[in-house]
């Protein structure tokens, strides 16, 4: 198989943007209700402690975990100090349910890397986080396969994500035993190709949308996700829903707009460029089938109200056991266009 550095960039910190995100929601609302009514005495309870897991294993990729953990809205989030979040020397295992091969995930935190902050924060940035001081790169760590570095080196390692095969993961950290499996389902292809259209404000000529082509399979109980990379960039999700089901559109074919994938931290209010390319952008799509259960947490995750205090409240959807989060099979194509200038 192929070694691409950017498969080692899928997006660890959903969970952790949306505990952060779930706690600013709360100190909002905590000061629209207490400045129309009277004070409220007393200490609020501590939460539970959970395990926060964002799992995935992919095509020709080796799994990769992230797992952090819950924290106090009040007093004990740090966004400045993210090493804080991480659950440590867990044991994680991860075993192919169709060849019964298994693997033991070691965990590898970015202080342990030989590379100089610069590029450590180049790194950050792909996994979604900016390090704003080049001085106080924070302490991101994962769990993944003991032969990574061989797989950068080589592009090859011994224990692989595969079409058509099931996953088993199991968990141990301290008393806490967590359980998941994901599916790596076929990958049904189906899109033709990709397409460019100029902006349609002359003011903003240099701008363009994308589309893709899709031919809808006919069959239903397919479901995907996809990610955007602008140039040489890192692969990101729409920020308005990444996950897509095919029942609506069984063996259509569909011209569909891109949006352009970037990261949260990066959205200004009334941005004329969100979800827009520009003219001379190379822009690949990376476009992934998944199970039903991967594609029901992220459908749930990206329709939690937006971060607006006064939607419905949607419960997500975890497939794990024991904890919260994702186990996320993807069975992973990519496509491209070069946009002239």
């Amino acid at each position: 198989m192929n070694a691409n550095t950017n498969h080692i960039y899928p997006q660890f910190f959903t969970n952790m943007r949306d505990v952060i995100k779930l706690g600013i929601v709360a100190i909002i609302a905590t000061f629209i209700t207490t400045s129309c009514t009277k004070e409220i005495q007393g200490n609020l309870p501590d939460p539970e402690l959970k395990l926060v897991v964002d799992a995935n294993i992919e095509t020709n990729t080796p799994p990769l975990v992230l797992l952090t953990k819950t924290s106090k809205v009040f007093g004990g989030l740090n966004l400045n100090d993210l090493s804080g979040f991480f659950e440590h020397d867990a044991e994680i295992w991860i075993k192919d349910a169709n060849t019964q091969d298994s693997v033991k995930l070691v965990e590898f935190c970015l202080k342990d890397l030989p590379f100089p902050d610069s590029t450590k924060a180049d790194l950050l940035k792909g996994l979604g986080i900016i390090a704003y001081d080049s001085n106080a790169v924070p302490n991101v760590c994962a769990y993944t396969v003991p032969d990574i570095i061989a797989y950068y080196t080589t592009g090859t390692c011994a224990f692989y994500g595969k079409e058509e095969h099931k996953y088993d993961m199991t968990i141990k950290s301290g008393a806490r035993f967590l359980t998941a499996s994901t599916t790596i389902p076929k990958s049904l292809g189906g899109i033709d190709s990709l397409s460019y259209k100029p902006h349609s404000k002359p003011s903003n000529d240099s701008l363009v949308s994308v589309f893709v082509h899709i031919n809808v399979p006919p069959t239903i109980g397919n479901f995907s996700r996809y990610w955007t990379k602008r140039n040489s960039q890192p692969f990101y999700p729409p920020l308005s829903q990444s996950v897509y089901d095919d029942k609506l559109f069984s063996g259509q074919s569909l011209i569909l707009p891109l949006e352009r994938g970037q990261p949260a931290t990066n959205v200004q209010q009334n941005d004329p460029t969100y979800g827009y390319f520009w003219k001379g952008d190379t822009v690949v799509l990376k476009w992934s089938n998944i199970d039903y259960q991967t594609y029901d947490f992220f459908y749930t995750l990206e329709n939690d109200g937006s971060g607006n205090p006064f939607a419905n409240q949607v419960k997500v959807k975890s497939n794990v056991t024991g904890g919260i989060g994702v186990f996320a099979g993807y069975a992973t194509r990519y496509y491209s266009i070069k946009v002239p200038k």
